[in-house]
């Protein structure tokens, strides 16, 4: 339920928004990590996580890989990673501002134009930021930075697509 709530919002940012920040693919990282990795080369760099569960893709019906360290999720399909969830504060994104707990104001000086845009519905807020592919070659995916709007507080940052 909260998985199927949090996509319906999610797709609604989207069909709202059309001038959002936009982040390379190639700069997407975790604490400073990139995230075009293999399970292996990622558990190199980061450890070996609590439990390695499978999970099956909503949007698609495939079996991924769900790497979990502390609660923070990290998928991987056919030996390439897929995506991430960040539920605490342990990994941050793309700079130590942007992670679980911090003020969600954090964002505006990295992605001005999706502060801008941030949305709330019901008591939820959310900020989203394209990825691209190439300079000039927009992507379906995009990340997700959700708060809680009477806090301010940030409580979650996860990778979704279009």
């Amino acid at each position: 339920m909260t998985k199927t709530l949090l996509i319906l919002l999610t797709f609604g940012i989207v069909s709202c928004n059309t001038k959002n920040d936009s982040l390379s693919i190639n700069n997407l990282n975790i604490n400073g990590l990139s995230l075009m990795h293999t399970p292996n080369s990622w558990t190199e760099k980061i450890g070996n996580p609590d439990i390695i569960v499978d999970y099956e893709s909503e949007t698609d019906n495939e079996m991924w890989k769900d790497y979990q360290y502390k609660g923070n999720s990290f998928y991987f399909h056919q030996n390439k990673w897929v995506g991430f969830e960040l539920r605490n504060e342990q990994f941050y994104f793309y700079k130590p501002e942007i992670k679980v707990g911090n003020n969600i104001d954090m964002v505006q000086s990295f992605f001005p134009n999706s502060y801008k845009n941030k949305e709330i519905e019901n008591g939820l807020g959310f900020i989203m930021i394209d990825i691209k592919l190439t300079k000039n070659e927009n992507s379906d995916a995009f990340v997700v930075i959700n708060y809680n709007a009477s806090t301010n507080r940030i409580s979650s940052i996860h990778l979704g697509s279009k």
